[in-house]
């Protein structure tokens, strides 16, 4: 019987290993690795760990372009997130049901999913997600017809990668200036500390003659 540390970090490090894959198009060694995380999360009665699997089983496939057997398993992830109430998880799936959706063209589905995910996003201030959705939806309403709304939806998308970019650069900004004034300070210091130095050591002579 395997301890809770060791049946844990093994889900870790397959999940690790498996997103490594993912990255690297090595879809059929990433589904080995994530199958054997849910073998492990089911067996021990890990509901976060199901999920999380749950959802990196339905990216894998998401990438096989294999959409249909992507959105059975974020459904499944999100039945899991709802009972164990963990909403950023949720969101997340959401927002990857929701482009398993409009890869399959169901685009009122994917509407809806991407509209689900924004409200989360929005409540906690996660702009860089809030952003990747007004361009989804903008994506969708062109594909659908409704320039109306894509063009709205495009506008709001680049206002807000307008203002995050801002506020990234301004980081930037107050960050190099901080390290500035830090470095001329200690500087200054060490000048100061020459000065006194050397002062004293003019006194000394002066002492000893």
């Amino acid at each position: 019987f395997k301890s809770l540390n060791n049946w844990l970090n093994e889900i870790h490090v397959n999940n690790n290993i498996a997103n490594v894959y993912l990255e690297q198009k090595l879809d059929k060694k990433a589904l080995e690795m994530a199958f054997q995380s849910l073998e492990l999360a089911i067996k021990y009665n890990d509901k976060t760990s199901t999920q999380n699997s749950y959802g990196l089983i339905g990216s894998v496939y998401v990438d096989m372009k294999n959409y249909s057997v992507a959105i059975s398993y974020f459904q499944k992830a999100i039945i899991i997130e709802e009972e164990t109430n963990n909403p950023f998880a949720k969101a997340i799936t959401y927002a990857n049901l929701a482009k398993a959706y409009l890869e399959t063209n169901q685009l009122n589905k994917a509407i809806d999913y991407f509209k689900k995910a924004f409200d989360f996003f929005k409540e906690n201030g996660l702009k860089n997600e809030m952003k990747d959705v007004y361009s989804d939806l903008s994506e969708i309403y062109e594909k659908q017809g409704n320039f109306k709304d894509a063009l709205k939806y495009h506008q709001l998308y680049s206002s807000l990668n307008d203002s995050i970019y801002n506020e990234q650069n301004s980081k930037q900004i107050n960050e190099l200036s901080a390290k500035y004034e830090d470095e001329k300070r200690k500087r200054e210091i060490a000048l100061l500390n020459a000065d006194v130095q050397s002062k004293q050591k003019d006194a000394e002579v002066l002492h000893t003659k």
